[in-house]
């Protein structure tokens, strides 16, 4: 039998938001800005890991028959994918210079107590984005 590797299985909220939540926020942006003039509902659907059948779905009920990257917000925003919870959350509490641990625990669907025990840790009331990292560093991942 084959181990796991220990670099495949994140062990703190840093390695899970670099291994998945990144690429995941890099790959979108790149997508919309793209020149091409449509995103195919199937590549939509692997941007946010959603079914076709839920783009399509999305597409029908908000009443667009494209997806261009002027609409693709209003896919993900209507979608339930981690992703798209993650970037509703952010616009919901706004473009923020300084994070409390509450902005943090809910923006990324992290335990406020978590968050709270990284603060403490780092001896930290408020952090701007620069300090992400080492907050992210102390929040374990629950498996």
């Amino acid at each position: 039998m084959k181990p796991i590797e220990d670099k495949c299985i994140p062990k703190n909220f840093w390695e899970e938001y670099s291994q998945e939540i990144k690429p995941a926020l890099m790959k979108i942006d790149i997508a919309i800005k793209e020149q091409s003039e449509y995103i195919s509902p199937r590549r939509a659907a692997k941007l946010l890991n959603i079914t076709e059948n839920e783009v399509k779905s999305i597409m029908k009920s908000i009443h667009i028959d494209k997806i261009t990257s002027f609409n693709f917000f209003n896919i993900m925003l209507n979608s339930t994918s981690r992703i798209s919870s993650l970037i509703s959350r952010e616009i919901e509490t706004g473009v923020l210079s300084d994070y409390t641990p509450f902005d943090i625990s809910y923006i990324y669907g992290l335990d406020e107590n978590d968050v709270l025990n990284a603060f403490n840790f780092l001896g930290l009331e408020k952090i701007n984005a620069s300090l992400l990292k080492a907050v992210f560093i102390q929040i374990p991942v629950k498996n």
